[in-house]
């Protein structure tokens, strides 16, 4: 489920699909589950993987539909 809406919120925000892994996370410091998304879109644009998962996070927070997934 989490896979399939950070799927859509994505293709959303940059209009596009990219393929990407949703797994769960080993260190529970670090939230319940990863993703590579960041990494995947980063390379493909030519952005800086860190400054784009903070945007992605800003974009996931900002449409409600992880809020309760989302770390703030």
């Amino acid at each position: 489920m989490i896979r399939e809406t950070i799927f859509k919120e994505l293709k959303k925000a940059i209009g596009e699909e990219i393929p990407f892994n949703v797994e769960p996370q080993e260190m529970a410091e670090y939230g319940e589950y990863s993703s590579n998304a960041a990494l995947v879109l980063a390379k493909k644009i030519g952005k800086n993987p860190g400054e784009l998962a903070v945007e992605l996070k800003e974009k996931l927070s900002a449409s409600g539909a992880l809020n309760d997934r989302v770390e703030k």
